[in-house]
Parts: structure tokens; sequence; C-alpha cells
């Protein structure tokens, strides 16, 4: 794990001083009126997802976009660092469409969730809680400026025979240059995702998110983000540290 982590650290520090230079380049290629493709990674300290632990260890995690107006699709990967956590790789495809509204902004959204560790095959599209595709609808929405609330409700519709429903309120706050945002998410009912075994209410995900941007040169930020989370369910918490690249 030690041996994987340094090489991490010196990938990054090969990548930070040509990033001025890729990110200018990048904008003036990808950005046109066919849309516009987007590149980048995070490193995490640990992959938290609504409360749950995937792996315990440093991973990075890549994604691959496309947009064009409100359209949105891509491949969101998640990699763990630790030799002896490789079972936890992940790769999921999404999509999803902005519609703003003077109510605030709405956004339809599928993820089809896909764990290569599993080693299932790819086009393995079984409808059995086998298959290695289960597909997640949802709907997010962000309130408008004077009632910046934000909601996410989402359920898996395929491969998954409980249909197991999300459900997460969150609220942003702006103190001097950190941006804090405040999230509560849990889930209704006896489901396998995410490991409830009786027919109740569970909150998994409790905390808040702390990001701001930090100069490294006159024309290079690099972001980077603090999360605290309390998975009441299972009595866990986290604190995780997020780069952006």
């Amino acid at each position: 794990m030690r041996c994987r982590i340094k090489i991490a650290l010196l990938v990054l520090l090969v990548i930070l001083p040509v990033t001025q230079f890729s990110t200018t380049v990048w904008a003036q290629d990808a950005v046109s009126k066919y849309g516009s493709v987007g590149v980048n990674a995070d490193l995490v300290s640990r992959y938290i997802w609504r409360g749950f632990d995937f792996g315990n260890s440093v991973s990075i995690q890549p994604t691959l976009s496309y947009s064009l107006g409100g359209f949105n699709i891509g491949l969101w990967g998640s990699y763990a660092l630790a030799y002896e956590s490789s079972n936890y790789d992940e790769i999921d495809i999404f999509a999803s469409y902005t519609i703003p509204t003077k109510a605030g902004t709405f956004k339809p959204l599928v993820t089809d969730y896909t764990f290569p560790y599993l080693d299932t095959k790819f086009f393995d599209f079984s409808n059995d809680s086998t298959g290695s595709h289960t597909i997640e609808a949802g709907l997010a929405y962000a309130g408008p400026d004077k009632f910046p609330i934000t909601a996410l409700f989402a359920a898996n519709v395929y491969n998954d025979g409980d249909h197991a429903p999300y459900l997460e309120l969150g609220y942003p706050i702006t103190l001097n240059d950190v941006s804090l945002n405040l999230f509560m998410g849990g889930t209704k009912g006896k489901c396998s995702w995410y490991g409830i075994t009786k027919d109740e209410i569970a909150v998994l995900n409790v905390g808040v998110t702390a990001s701001k941007t930090i100069a490294i040169t006159e024309k290079f930020s690099l972001p980077v983000a603090a999360t605290f989370v309390v998975n009441p369910y299972v009595e866990r918490s986290y604190l995780i540290f997020k780069m952006s690249l």
C-alpha cells in the first residue's frame, strides 16, 4: 500500500507543473459548438459513498464526460491504490440533463453501476441480481439563490429486486472563501443494496463538506475539499480529503 501511495504522489508531482499549460490548451480545443469533452480525476483519502466505506484505501477516481447544452454523459471510476483493496474497483456510466427554471434547477439522471471485481462479464445484463449492471434512476434539485436547498431522490430500477431508494437533502453555506455543504441522506425498507435487514427508515449519510480553491500560480488553482461523514445506521464516521485535478 505504501508503495502505491508513493507512486501516486510522484505522479502528482509530475502532473502539477504541466497542468497550467495543459489546462489552457484543453479549454481552447475541447469547447465548441459540438459540445465539450471533460477529463479529470480526484484523489481521495478514502472512497466513501452514501455513508459506506469502499476499500479502506486512498483511491484515484477518473472521469471522462461529454456535454452539449444541458445534456451530460460520461464514465466515472474508482480504483483503490492499496493492493489488498483492489476488489472494490468500480466503473459507472452516467447521464443527466439540466433543466433550469425560476423555481430552481432540476436534473433527471441515470447511473449504471458496474463492479469489475465481481468477475462478471461486462455484457451480462441479467435482471436477477446476478448481472453486471445495476441501474439507478433519479432526480436532483437545486433551489434558487433565495433558498438554495438541494435534494436528490434515486432508486434502483434494474437488477435489484428490492428497488433500493435513496433520499438526500443538502444546504450550501459560504464562509469567506470556503464553501460548506451540509447533507443528510438515507433509505426506507429492507434492501440488500444498502445492507438494511429490516423494513425501516435508515439514516446512512450525515455530514458536512468544506471546499475551497488554492491558488498555485496566477493561472492555475487546485480545488481541495474535506468531508466529515457519519453513518448512524452502522455507527461509523469518516474524515476524507479530496484533491481534484
